[in-house]
C-alpha cells in the first residue's frame, strides 16, 4: 500500500461520513450518487440526500452531471470541467446504470481530491492494472494523468463500496450469494465487486487500521 492509495480512500472517506451525517448516520444501498430530484439542487432549503449533494458540501459549489450521445468510436467514457464554484461532470449514455454511477462518482472524486479537468478514455480492462499501478508504487512514466486517474477509481469503490457495505458483501457471500447478485444489490460494476473482496481487499484493510483513518471525525471536513 503507498500514500497515494492512502489518500485517496481516506478522501473518498471523508466523503462517505458527510454523507451519513446528512442522512441521520444512515448509509442505504445502494449509496444514492445523484439527487433524486433536480430541482432540489445546490442551493436549496431542502436536498435529498446523495453523494454528489454532500460533495457540493465540502467542496462548496455546485456539481452538474450531463450524460451524452458520444460518437462512433469515440473512447471517452466521462469527464469533468472545472470553474470556479461549479463543476460539470459529462458521462457517455453508451455505459450501464452501474457504470454511469461508478464514473460520476470517480470524477465527484477527482474535484474533491484538487485534480484538474480531466477526462475518462481508459476502458474495464485498463482499470485494475491502473489500481495495481497504484498499490504497487510504479513510476507512471507515460503520463501523470494515468496516475490520478488510478486514484479516482480507488476513492469511487470507496465511496460506492464502503467499509459498511463490504461487510455486509461478505456475509452475504458466505451464505451463497453470486459476485452478480451482490453487485446487483449494491448496484456497482460486477468487477468492483470482485477487485474489492478479492485483488484489492488486503489493501483497503490496512488503510482501515491506520491512525489517520480511525481518526476521521463524523463530521466530516474538506478533503
Amino acid at each position: 500500500m503507498t500514500d497515494n492509495f492512502q489518500t485517496a480512500v481516506i478522501a473518498a472517506r471523508r466523503l462517505v461520513l458527510q454523507f451519513k451525517r446528512e442522512n441521520n448516520n444512515s448509509l442505504p444501498h445502494p449509496v444514492p450518487v445523484e439527487p433524486i430530484s433536480k430541482s432540489s439542487g445546490w442551493g436549496a432549503t431542502s436536498r435529498p440526500a446523495s453523494i454528489l449533494n454532500s460533495a457540493e458540501t465540502l467542496w462548496h459549489g455546485s456539481i452538474s452531471c450531463v450524460s451524452y450521445p458520444p460518437l462512433d468510436k469515440n473512447p471517452l467514457q466521462a469527464c469533468v470541467m472545472i470553474y470556479p464554484a461549479r463543476a460539470e461532470i459529462y458521462v457517455s449514455q453508451h455505459q450501464n446504470y452501474c457504470w454511469k454511477r461508478f464514473l460520476v462518482v470517480k470524477e465527484i472524486c477527482h474535484i474533491l481530491m484538487g485534480h484538474s479537468s480531466n477526462y475518462t478514455t481508459v476502458t474495464p480492462d485498463d482499470i485494475e492494472a491502473l489500481i495495481s499501478n497504484v498499490l504497487n508504487n510504479v513510476t507512471f512514466t507515460a503520463s501523470e494523468a494515468l496516475k490520478v486517474e488510478s486514484l479516482g477509481y480507488v476513492a469511487a469503490i470507496e465511496v460506492l463500496f464502503p467499509k459498511e457495505h463490504v461487510e455486509e458483501a461478505i456475509r452475504l457471500s458466505e451464505n451463497g450469494a453470486t459476485t452478480l447478485q451482490i453487485a446487483n444489490v449494491f448496484r456497482i460494476p460486477v468487477r468492483i465487486v470482485e477487485w474489492r473482496l478479492k485483488s484489492f481487499n488486503t489493501d483497503f484493510e490496512s488503510v482501515y487500521r491506520t491512525k489517520d483513518y480511525e481518526n476521521l471525525p463524523f463530521s466530516a471536513v474538506k478533503c
